[in-house]
């Protein structure tokens, strides 16, 4: 009999650095779950649920404080023979406990990023992804920041790419992106849920964004999702058990997209704000305005956009002269926040603040559809699909991922293997299925509380379209027998 030998690390970081748990630890319940939810198991816009928890013993090994826990980063590291990989990273999102134990309750990085609230400038025709690399400029505030709006909002979020890791050890979280197949006319980030904005996002251009089992959050174009290396074979020999489900709504005869489209006004006021604010002598008022579209470019004096022109602010003394103050602007696309200074010697009021720019205004509306018959699969209303090219491309590719029913294979008792991943791509053998080295795509993974077994969530991938079946565009001849691209 084959002898295998499994452990675990538990670490958290209630302060600047990770911390070592594991002395505390009683055990490290439930399995991690990233599966998205879809009948399909490939859903565009698919996202994950990472969830776990650390039972504790707070005097077990000297005293653990629990004093700071909200939002604290967490982390478990698993061991199997010679493989040593991470299989859960989050945040504490809540515990409980009694007169001997204490139980963290953890989530993944999607629960910090859903907290933070980003505002951008607008998005020119930019992927809503790009892909990150060694020496891709991911920082907004580099000059020459080319990336896209997920990128944006996980960075804003503290997240830092991973393919950088080295030069950001303390970073919040990691992330790694590929480049999305679809740019938006425009493209900016409002102040919602940053997790939600990404989404929406990542719909938009058909892709999958999620939280791996190592903590990493990854961005996934379709064409890539079975275009991998196999990984892994999984035969009889391998697992205990093995079960498949399918739901209603995995297959379609054809898909309906809705589209808004979008184009750039001529200047005109975009914000008339006669609130009354009173702005006392030598002290500073902060005024965030949010225009109903998205600005393109503001009227700004001399063009520079750092002041607003001389009239765009009405403010007047208390004797009802002219007020005497200054301002200084911060333009995104969706908010305008001016900082007034009163530089004399007596209070004032603001009486009105008017602002003229260009802006994204709501255009042509429509309805794309491609296929015929039932059943439909209606592409949810998207602020970013704005063009009926854009709609088109993206019922084609929904066409081609939904056009075969693909239930949900799970696959039990398993050696635990803590270095695959989501998206890993491997064979399956299931003979009374007549199933023979299938290749499959893994969209979940579980472990036990002793990680020596795991459980996979799996889909046959057969079919699914790669890259390699499209021609990409170039100055060349093409010939063959290749599609062009979506």
């Amino acid at each position: 009999m084959t002898i295998h030998t499994a452990n675990y690390t538990v670490e958290w970081k209630p302060s600047a650095s990770w911390v070592d748990i594991t002395a505390w630890v009683l055990s490290v319940e439930g399995d991690f779950q990233t599966t998205g939810a879809s009948g399909n198991g490939i859903a565009f816009g698919d996202s994950s649920t990472a969830q776990f928890s650390v039972t504790l013993d707070p005097l077990r090994s000297g005293t653990l404080s629990l004093a700071t826990w909200e939002l604290v980063p967490i982390r478990v590291t698993f061991t199997v023979d010679a493989a040593t990989a991470r299989n859960g990273a989050g945040v504490v999102v809540g515990f409980d406990q009694d007169m001997d134990t204490a139980t963290l309750k953890a989530e993944g990085y999607q629960k910090l990023i859903a907290a933070t609230r980003v505002y951008s400038a607008l998005f020119l025709r930019r992927p809503a992804a790009t892909k990150t690399s060694a020496s891709s400029i991911e920082d907004p505030t580099d000059g020459s920041y080319a990336a896209g709006a997920i990128n944006y909002a996980l960075w804003q979020a503290g997240g830092r790419p991973y393919e950088q890791a080295g030069s950001y050890s303390s970073a919040a979280f990691y992330y790694s992106l590929q480049q999305a197949l679809i740019a938006p006319d425009y493209s900016w980030l409002a102040g919602e849920n940053a997790w939600e904005a990404c989404l929406t996002l990542c719909r938009a251009a058909g892709g999958q964004l999620y939280q791996r089992p190592d903590g990493v959050i990854a961005y996934v174009a379709p064409l890539s999702i079975a275009a991998g290396s196999s990984v892994f074979t999984l035969t009889s020999s391998a697992y205990a058990r093995v079960t498949r489900s399918g739901t209603v709504g995995s297959l379609m005869a054809s898909v309906e997209c809705p589209y808004q489209g979008r184009y750039l006004t001529s200047v005109q006021e975009i914000i008339s704000d006669t609130t009354a604010r009173v702005v006392a002598a030598g002290k500073t008022a902060t005024i965030e305005l949010e225009p109903r579209y998205p600005i393109y470019q503001l009227e700004t004096l001399n063009g520079g956009g750092t002041q607003l022109v001389v009239d765009a602010i009405t403010a007047t003394n208390y004797d009802g002269s002219v007020a005497t103050f200054t301002h200084t602007l911060t333009i995104a696309a969706q908010r305008v926040t001016i900082v007034v200074s009163n530089t004399s010697a007596q209070p004032f009021v603001i009486e009105k603040i008017t602002i003229r720019a260009r802006a994204v205004a709501p255009g042509e509306a429509g309805v794309v559809s491609a296929g015929s018959g039932a059943p439909t699969l209606t592409i949810e209303a998207n602020d970013f699909i704005q063009s009926r090219a854009h709609a088109q491309r993206l019922t084609r590719m929904a066409l081609d991922f939904f056009a075969q029913a693909r239930p949900i294979i799970k696959v039990e008792g398993l050696l635990h293997n803590p270095a695959l991943q989501i998206g890993d791509i491997g064979a399956l053998t299931v003979t009374p299925w007549g199933m023979t080295s299938t290749s499959v795509v893994i969209l979940g993974l579980g472990h036990s509380q002793t990680g020596a077994e795991m459980a996979l969530d799996v889909i046959d991938i057969t079919g699914l379209p790669t890259i390699a079946d499209y021609w990409i565009v170039s100055a060349s001849g093409q010939s063959g027998t290749k599609k062009v691209g979506y």
